[in-house]
């Protein structure tokens, strides 16, 4: 039992001090309602004396101030380092790590100092959303996100395109139709009111693609993006479609695919020749098939008839679009189809061309193949052999409309890129130098050579690579080539040559070629207005290209004989591409070097600022390599190297040899 204390006992409170009479042995204080002061407002408030009471505010409001003013002390005793600015402060918080102080950030993008709070967001890159969405566009891997979308839809729907989802679309038209009346929104005339005005506000036009600064920064975003002024002319792009058409459907163009090409041919107009060919079938009687495909899994070309009876196939050949007219540009007028044609004819077909504005006489030679060989092939190659002999070598010739015409396109073509399908100024080379015909490739016979060999001829003829062409008989040469009997020697594309003249020569006004050859890189440089100085060993070829100057009123070309290994001299530039070391011979050649070995010769003997080669190949300069030029035609593809050499690296290079 507790022990009961006297009453008379007096003890000082350990709180307020003062006197009391305990309860109890160990009491400290006197346990009465007191008046104590607010630490925080000062007011004062009732409570107990007592030692486990430690209130010292008068209210919930001034506890919770208090506590803050103490955390506050006991940091004042504290310091940090701010994270981003690296100043010292002393924090308010157990938190806090960066001062108070007002911070700044470099924008990611543009270079701006914006102010930023590192507290809120300390990732913050970028000083607006413009900014923000450039950097995210930059950072982004496009291919990948759009692999990762398709991955996640065709896993979870089972297709590739959430459109694609069954249902999806008839649910987006239906409400659009309750909210707008229309299946989509774009249509509506809210939407077009809309965009206009926006537009006008923006742009001062109705529409943003007016606009001259909006055309002016797509095709410089564009040219710095993908080296083009359009996309789609770029490697980027042509590789992206490609891509897409292979996966799609198994090609790279859609002219090789024959479901594609018939398709395309079905929704297509048919020329007045290709009637008047119709009518004369029917007359006949004769059963025929109107554009026949034939492909080989690799290439495809749609013949404009077949006549299954006699194994015949007919291409009616427009003059505009199969090159009778113009040199090809690569784009509307192609004669490269020869090759693919010829390459697909069987070798027990007969295959006849008509051309356009010359259909009367030749639609009466097919009236004759058909009435007289009726099928008889070893008939119809005697009739193809004695024509050959009939018109003696197919030399080219054109009139001298299309050979100025050439040339002028050629002066205005404007190419950022090399296109080599493009082979303006090519009618000029082909009718003047006559020589290239007599050269060869390797060990091959010359086409002039094989020409004159009855048997060879007879053997291109079986081979269904020659066909009876009276409006332009040069075109059956395509048959030579390709069958690989006397392959051509190759000729420097004008438009190579303009491309790299206005690329890497565009400070010089006179362009040195020590090895002028056919003109190619003749034509191309001086259509840049630029002088051309050009040398070939060979007589024959150097007066042919004179014929050329004289012809087309070049004035600031000239070209002399003279052999490189007894030339010297100093020249603004040089541009040239040497022989290829006996792939193909010319008829004076008597030195044969590889690419290198002419590259040394021609950095000994010329002092030039600068010197552009193309190569097929080179070790000693491949540091100096700039580009690869592709050269595709529908059966070959071949590379060259531009290799650019600047006057500074000329003794190093000469020194190692």
């Amino acid at each position: 039992m507790p022990q009961s204390i006297s009453p008379d006992i007096v003890r000082i409170c350990k709180v307020c001090g003062e006197e009391f009479h305990p309860t109890a042995r160990k009491q400290a204080c006197c346990n009465q309602m007191k008046p104590r002061k607010c630490a925080v407002c000062g007011k004062e408030f009732m409570t107990l004396c007592s030692t486990s009471n430690t209130k010292s505010t008068c209210s919930a409001e001034c506890t919770k101030r208090y506590a803050d003013i103490r955390r506050s002390q006991a940091f004042q005793a504290t310091t940090r380092v701010c994270k981003w600015c690296g100043k010292e402060f002393h924090p308010k918080s157990v938190r806090q790590f960066y001062c108070e102080d007002v911070h700044y950030q470099t924008c990611a993008v543009c270079g701006k100092k914006f102010v930023i709070n590192p507290a809120n967001d300390d990732t913050v890159k970028t000083c607006s959303s413009e900014c923000r969405y450039k950097l995210m566009i930059e950072n982004t891997d496009r291919e990948q996100s759009v692999a990762n979308q398709k991955t996640a839809i065709l896993e979870k729907y089972g297709v590739e395109n959430a459109m694609q989802i069954p249902g999806v679309v008839d649910k987006i038209k239906q409400s659009n139709l309750e909210r707008y009346g229309s299946e989509w929104y774009t249509q509506t005339d809210e939407y077009k009111k809309r965009v206009e005005e926006t537009d006008l506000a923006k742009y001062g036009v109705k529409h943003h693609l007016q606009s001259q600064a909006v055309i002016d920064k797509r095709i410089d975003t564009v040219q710095e993006k993908y080296g083009s002024t359009n996309i789609f002319s770029s490697d980027y792009g042509k590789a992206k479609v490609r891509q897409s058409l292979k996966q799609k459907y198994g090609v790279i163009n859609p002219s090789q695919d024959p479901e594609m090409k018939a398709k395309a041919t079905k929704n297509s107009r048919t020329s007045k020749l290709e009637d008047r060919i119709c009518n004369l079938l029917a007359n006949y009687g004769i059963e025929f098939i109107h554009h026949h495909v034939i492909s080989d899994g690799q290439f495809s070309h749609e013949f404009d008839f077949y006549i299954p009876g006699y194994k015949l196939l007919i291409d009616a050949d427009g003059l505009y679009f199969h090159s009778y007219l113009d040199d090809p540009d690569g784009e509307r007028v192609r004669d490269d189809y020869d090759e693919v044609r010829l390459h697909l004819v069987p070798k027990d077909h007969i295959f006849h061309v008509i051309v356009e504005n010359n259909e009367d006489k030749q639609i009466k030679d097919l009236v004759q193949t058909l009435e007289s060989v009726a099928g008889d092939l070893s008939e119809y190659d005697s009739i193809i052999f004695k024509w050959c002999r009939s018109i003696g070598f197919p030399y080219p010739k054109y009139d001298d409309k299309r050979l100025l015409s050439d040339w002028e396109h050629l002066k205005n073509y404007h190419n950022d890129k090399y296109v080599p399908q493009c082979r303006i100024g090519l009618s000029s080379i082909k009718q003047f130098h006559r020589s290239i015909y007599a050269c060869h490739v390797g060990k091959n016979p010359s086409p002039l050579e094989a020409w004159k060999d009855d048997e060879m001829v007879k053997q291109v003829i079986r081979n269904r690579f020659i066909y009876k062409n009276n409006i332009d008989p040069s075109k059956i040469l395509t048959g030579f080539n390709i069958s690989k009997i006397c392959p051509f020697v190759s000729i420097f594309n004008p438009i190579l040559a303009r491309y790299l003249t206005l690329k890497y020569l565009s400070e010089f006004s006179t362009v040195f070629d020590p090895f002028s050859g056919f003109s190619g890189r003749m034509l191309g440089v001086s259509s840049t207005d630029k002088k051309y100085l050009g040398q070939d060993l060979n007589n024959r070829v150097v007066n042919e290209s004179n014929q050329i100057i004289s012809f087309l009123k070049i004035d600031s070309a000239t070209v002399v004989s003279k052999d490189v290994l007894e030339s010297s001299g100093e020249y603004e530039c040089l541009l040239t591409c040497p022989p290829y070391n006996r792939k193909e011979i010319y008829n004076a050649e008597a030195e044969f070097k590889d690419c290198d070995g002419w590259i040394y010769e021609c950095l000994r003997r010329f002092s030039c600022k600068r010197y552009v080669f193309v190569v097929d190949k080179t070790e000693a300069y491949s540091k100096y390599v700039t580009e690869t030029i592709s050269n595709e035609s529908h059966l070959n593809s071949t590379s060259e190297y531009v290799v650019v050499i600047d006057s500074q690296d000329k003794e190093s290079l000469i020194s190692l040899q």
